[in-house]
């Protein structure tokens, strides 16, 4: 099993994505504290895949698997969520269609020590939410959207509607 170690933000929107949106659906067999199995996909590419662990450093294992796994598989779990991923240098930053002003922008890194590169120039970080567990996107296929983004929504930090397109 791999290492992922990766760094995610909750951010808002304030100008133009560069480049073309990537449609994934990812749908989840297993999603508990220590682990979870999912099968996505990426436009026309499908994965199994593991992780274990939580914080900013998870066991990670994936694989290519045919479409017709994918459908198989994803008809059998309990909870989905859709995304579409911008690509932006070393940034991948997702826009939820069903849950409005809401973006995550999230960076894997080579070591610990690396530093955050630079956001791109149309996202504001409004938190680091790489250790907030409730911002797990399966988290957020099992119970929605977490409260605080009602609350930071309120108070203008995060525009309702607000998308990359």
């Amino acid at each position: 099993m791999g290492t992922e170690i990766e760094r995610k933000y909750l951010c808002k929107v304030v100008g133009n994505s560069t480049g073309r949106a990537l449609k994934v659906d990812q749908r989840y067999l297993i999603a508990t504290k220590a682990w979870e199995t999912r099968v996505r996909s990426i436009d026309d590419r499908c994965y199994i895949t593991v992780k274990t662990g939580s914080g900013f450093v998870r066991g990670e294992w994936e694989l290519p698997i045919p479409r017709w796994i994918f459908r198989l598989l994803g008809s059998l779990a309990p909870w989905r969520i859709e995304k579409a991923r911008y690509r932006t240098g070393p940034w991948e930053v997702d826009i939820y269609p069903d849950l409005p002003g809401f973006a995550v922008a999230e960076v894997e890194l080579a070591s610990q020590l690396v530093q955050v590169p630079k956001i791109p120039e149309w996202l504001e970080i409004l938190e680091d939410i790489t250790l907030d567990s409730r911002w797990k996107n399966k988290e957020i296929a099992r119970k929605g959207l977490p409260e605080i983004s009602r609350d930071m929504e309120r108070s203008g930090r995060v525009e309702n509607g607000t998308n990359a397109e």
